[in-house]
Parts: C-alpha cells; structure tokens; sequence
C-alpha cells in the first residue's frame, strides 16, 4: 500500500467550548504510527471583523519542532503548539477568517498524535501568544491534512 493521507474536519460547532478554545475528540490509534506532514485550511464565518491582531491557531499535535523566537534579552525560546496564521479576507460586514494550505509552512510530526483531546485556540500574535482573538470568529472549519512521510 502507498503513503495514505488522512483529513480531519474540526466543525467548531461541534467542538465544546468558545470558538476561540475548542475541544474535540479523535482516537488516533485508527491511523498509522508514521511520520506526518501536516498543513491545514481553515474558514469562518462571514461577520464584521475589527480586531487588528494577527490571528493564531494552536492545536497540541504533539509536534516539538516548532518554536515562538523571544526577544534579544531572552534566555530561550517558547515552545509551542502553533499550527499557523490566519488573515482576514472580504470587507466591511462581508468578513472572514480564512488560511489556504500553502499559506503556512508544513509540519512535521515524528508520529501520529497521541492526546485524544484536542484543543483549538486562536490567540492573538502578542508575544507569548495567551491571549484569545476578539471579536472571536462565530464559526469555523479547520481542515487538517496528515501526509505520510
């Protein structure tokens, strides 16, 4: 059997909590155990957007290559669950939130996740990334593709 790719569909109005910090649940022990590329496509709903922050998504997939880069006087880089940025798209009331799949770099992951319990955020880009988006996005669909290596 050839590389598989795997797609799974987070519909925040399925998800358990605020859109900015959803949870979901996925065992993925029905996926291989390989090593994965991973990128994603996200969309929200349409809605009259006024923040300024750049928003972005953080889902623990267990990846541990990638790293928030801290200021000069910093002793060491935050490590971090950031999975990419998103940009607003449309105008005036015509909004959205939105990434394409070449938008964001890929990921690389090891092997498959392990925790079951997925949790969603997007949080504004201030520097240790804790803060959530405002206005927060009414829904969305974040779409995450795992390639096999």
């Amino acid at each position: 059997m050839g590389k598989q790719i795997f797609n799974f569909i987070f519909n925040s109005e399925i998800g358990t909590g605020a859109t900015t910090s959803e949870n979901f649940f996925f065992d993925w022990s029905r996926i291989p155990d390989v090593p994965y590329t991973v990128s994603f496509s996200f969309t929200s709903a349409i809605a009259t957007l006024t923040n300024t922050a750049v928003p972005n998504v953080f889902v623990d997939l267990g990846q541990s290559n990638t790293f928030i880069v801290m200021p000069q006087n910093a002793t060491l880089s935050q490590q971090s669950n950031y999975l990419g940025s998103l940009r607003p798209s449309g105008t005036g009331a015509s909004q959205y939130l939105m990434s394409a799949e070449p938008d964001n770099p890929p990921l690389y992951l090891n092997g498959r996740p392990t925790n079951n319990n997925i949790l969603i955020s997007i949080k504004t880009n201030g520097i240790y990334q804790t803060v959530d988006i405002t206005p927060a996005p009414v829904k969305y669909t974040l779409s995450l593709c795992l390639k096999e290596c």
